[in-house]
């Protein structure tokens, strides 16, 4: 399974050096999980949601960046992961918490360039 997590440029460094930080999640009963998606369009509008207010202005050095993982085919949905349904939100954001970062493998970095997410294979992103 492909899976995606929008996060700020700043942040993209230590997402590729070690494994992601799962910290506890309201909508899981404070459960504690690294949040993904299986929407590209809802990771990158995280990764908008984390950038400067000088993205609006078309500034685009700073727009947050989506990181592109596949989940490992020998891991256990409800033990390692799980699909996540948060109430109170206006669309599915069809989530997958990640209780085990370990089973992650980045495949590859989107980067927004003159409005277009281009995806870089993870020895180009780093």
């Amino acid at each position: 399974m492909i899976v995606y997590h929008g996060t700020a440029r700043w942040n993209l460094e230590k997402l590729l050096s070690s494994l992601p930080r799962v910290s506890p999640q309201s909508h899981l009963n404070l459960k504690k999980a690294f949040c993904t998606t299986t929407d590209f369009k809802i990771a990158a509008l995280f990764a908008l949601r984390r950038s400067p207010p000088s993205v609006l202005t078309g500034d685009e050095s700073e727009l947050g960046v989506v990181i592109e993982y596949e989940v490992a085919l020998t891991s256990r949905e409800g033990k390692d992961w799980a699909r996540a349904i948060c109430h109170g939100v206006l669309q599915d954001e069809k989530e997958i918490a990640i209780f085990k970062p370990k089973i992650l493998e980045i495949l590859a970095v989107w980067i927004c360039e003159n409005g277009e997410w281009i995806r870089k294979e993870r020895a180009l992103a780093s």
